[in-house]
């Protein structure tokens, strides 16, 4: 079975081509017809190996050769191997050198490249802002959790909650700052103990900034 065809769309005439000494080493109406088998090859051949019919008479008329000598004509041409079939003599299989270096679309895997590179960093920007709990140093937590005003609030959970009410997308522009910090906890009802007043709580604070204060 014979593998399928390139069918490819493009043949890549290199600036180097017209200069290259064993190009110009062929008559003139040969070099057309190098570059018309080039074309030829890139549509019906695999990797820059074809087979070659001396029947073929389309190709004759399109290189601009004559029908009894294109498959002598095609000899000729440099930088490709030629292998007759062993079936018929009348069968040439013609491989290009160097196909792969000269043909191959390398700049498709560059295109995809750059696409999923700017995928990604598209994706990235779209995802969520990591929590700020990196921004608040552990003596400013420290000072939290000594400070008297928190007493009987969890600092570590209330530090969770902030992190899971910043990651939602309606707050993600915000940002858990010190202050906001302090606002969030100054915001937390503490459950009084059982038989203690919100009055005699605060008569309680005010004595002891009293004494506090104190020489």
């Amino acid at each position: 079975m014979l593998p399928m065809a390139d069918q490819g769309r493009w043949f890549k005439l290199w600036a180097s081509a017209p200069s290259d000494e064993d190009v110009q080493r062929l008559p003139p109406a040969h070099r057309w017809a190098w570059a018309v088998f080039g074309v030829y090859t890139k549509v019906h051949g695999k990797r820059g190996s074809v087979t070659v019919s001396s029947a073929n008479h389309a190709l004759a008329g399109e290189m601009s050769v004559p029908n009894e000598e294109l498959l002598s004509v095609i000899q000729t041409f440099p930088h490709m191997t030629f292998e007759e079939s062993e079936k018929s003599s009348r069968c040439l299989t013609v491989t290009w050198n160097n196909w792969h270096k000269y043909q191959e679309d390398t700049t498709m895997a560059r295109r995809q490249q750059v696409s999923r590179s700017k995928r990604r960093g598209e994706e990235k920007r779209r995802e969520p802002p990591l929590p700020a709990s990196s921004q608040l140093s552990e003596a400013f937590v420290e000072t939290l959790k000594n400070n008297p005003a928190y007493k009987g609030i969890e600092i570590d959970r209330e530090l969770h909650r902030m992190d899971a009410w910043l990651a939602t997308p309606a707050n993600r522009k915000r940002k858990k700052t010190q202050r906001f910090v302090v606002n969030w906890l100054n915001r937390i009802d503490v459950a009084l103990p059982p038989g203690t007043s919100q009055a005699k709580r605060l008569w309680d604070e005010a004595q002891r900034e009293k004494d506090e204060a104190r020489p």
